[in-house]
């Protein structure tokens, strides 16, 4: 039976073709058709086809209509077969039908009716440069992938979970098949091969304390981690930063390293946070002599909190002379972690009261010679010191006083020994100087 297309054809090359020629499309299986996938398709062909005869498939659009059919394949044949089909992607729906038309006699094949189409969507194979080596992937695609898929690792060695789209040990040149399948089993596929660029290392952000009296140090050796060099850093109030800091100088608070990425790479940024603990500070030794019994205050105008120590006893920080042991005191003031402990030590001295002895007066006759003055005082007076010839005799040599030459007079000489702590302690001979001594005479018996 001729159909429509047949006739007219017929009727306007003024030709008689006999209704000889049928064609029909085989099974389908399932009943479904897959997009972008290829399949033979048979067909039956009854009556007689010439040499040179062209079967050919079409396919209607979603209604059934094959106004403007797509053309699935075509095969050169004057018999029943099968062709070649590739039915194109993004076609689905119900209502698909499927017909085979031969040109030599031209003639329309019997349409099937109501083929279902399904259309899963991987999207379209694409390449990547990622940072790392984990990847949302999905995103990473063509076109509109549709998710719930599954990963196929083709090349590398990375891992899928098995559900999601992450992919974890992505290395470059890493490949993938990304598939997807409908309903009725029709599949998609698509490939993405990774080129992967390494991300920058910044390190971990840390916190420190520092002594203002330790040495300047290398920031980026306090970092945690394993930071790459070459970074840069900034300091709290957003200014470059030199990578040294320098404590009791550079400012206190949290400093940024960054390193810069390159894309698709973010640069990278952490943190190293410094506060600096003042060092404790005391300030010399010093050595301190008394005289006076009064109790000293050994820390006069030094930091309070501190313990004062002798011979590694603790001690007040008063001092007794006469009390209390001369020696080494030693003052010890904590520091503030990590700033060590500051110590001095105060060599406590007591000096003894200077003793020049008497005052004393005496006649002395230029016949008795030279006169040692030492020997004229009154008292216990200690050596040492020194004589001064306070009348300006001339005649005084250390504590000697010769009155030869001198003329008949009194004269002063003044003893001072000691200083220091104690004040010094002074003492005068007085010297009635005559010319001749009056011996009185010697009786060789008493008086009675």
């Amino acid at each position: 039976m001729m159909n429509t297309r047949t006739l007219l054809v017929s009727f306007l090359l003024g030709i008689a073709v006999p209704c000889v020629a049928q064609i029909t499309v085989g099974a389908i299986p399932t009943g479904i058709l897959c997009a972008n996938v290829q399949i033979e398709l048979p067909y039956t062909a009854s009556g007689t086809y010439n040499a040179g005869n062209n079967f050919t498939a079409e396919l209607s659009d979603v209604n059934g209509s094959f106004a403007t059919p797509t053309v699935l394949g075509s095969v050169v044949s004057t018999a029943s077969g099968t062709i070649t089909c590739i039915f194109p992607a993004g076609l689905s729906g119900n209502g698909f039908q499927l017909r085979v038309n031969s040109s030599d006699p031209l003639e329309l094949g019997v349409p099937t009716a109501g083929l279902l189409m399904e259309a899963p969507d991987a999207g379209t194979s694409a390449t990547a440069t990622i940072c790392g080596s984990t990847v949302n992937a999905l995103p990473l695609l063509g076109g509109t992938p549709e998710p719930g898929g599954n990963w196929i690792v083709v090349m590398g060695s990375m891992t899928w979970g098995g559900m999601g789209d992450l992919l974890a040990g992505v290395t470059n040149g890493s490949v993938v098949e990304y598939h997807v399948t409908s309903p009725g089993g029709c599949p998609a596929m698509a490939l993405l091969e990774f080129y992967t660029v390494q991300p920058p290392n910044s390190g971990t952000s840390t916190s420190m304390s520092v002594c203002s009296s330790d040495a300047p140090f290398s920031m980026f050796q306090a970092l945690g981690g394993f930071p790459d060099a070459g970074g840069t850093w900034t300091s709290p109030d957003g200014v470059p930063q030199s990578p040294i800091f320098t404590p009791g100088i550079s400012m206190p608070g949290c400093y940024t390293y960054t390193v810069a990425g390159s894309l698709p790479c973010a640069s990278a940024s952490s943190s190293l946070c410094i506060s600096v603990n003042d060092a404790a500070v005391l300030g010399p030794n010093f050595s301190i002599t008394l005289c006076s019994p009064t109790p000293y205050d050994m820390g006069a105008g030094l930091p309070p909190g501190g313990t004062w120590t002798y011979l590694g006893a603790v001690h007040s920080n008063m001092f007794t002379p006469g009390v209390d042991p001369i020696g080494p005191y030693v003052y010890t003031i904590p520091g503030i972690p990590p700033c060590q402990a500051a110590s001095l030590t105060a060599l406590m001295n007591v000096d003894v009261p200077a003793n020049a002895g008497t005052n004393a007066t005496l006649n002395w006759c230029l016949s008795s010679g030279a006169l040692d003055l030492f020997e004229q005082l009154g008292g216990a007076p200690q050596p040492g010191g020194t004589w001064t010839d306070d009348s300006a005799t001339g005649a005084l040599s250390g504590a000697t006083f010769n009155p030869a030459g001198v003329p008949s007079g009194t004269y002063v000489f003044t003893y001072t020994v000691g200083g220091g702590a104690c004040p010094a302690a002074s003492a005068s001979v007085t010297v009635n100087h005559s010319g001749v001594c009056i011996v009185p005479p010697q009786y060789p018996y008493p008086v009675e």
